[in-house]
């Protein structure tokens, strides 16, 4: 069993940023958001981000 801790917390400070981010936006596009849709927003951003910036590298040969 391998270390992972690395990625993850990697991975856990990407989708920080990257919610806070999508956060800001989505309140200064919507002046009055839901907050369960932004929160939603904010966290389905962040979490599809990290995931797609700590993915392990693949080689691929061809």
């Amino acid at each position: 069993m391998s270390n992972n801790l690395g990625k993850y917390a990697y991975a856990g400070v990407i989708g920080g940023i990257v919610s806070v981010v999508a956060m800001y936006i989505v309140l200064q596009i919507i002046v009055e958001p839901d907050q369960y849709v932004a929160v939603g927003c904010a966290g389905f951003f962040g979490s599809f981000f990290a995931c797609m910036f700590s993915g392990q590298k693949q080689q691929v040969e061809v």
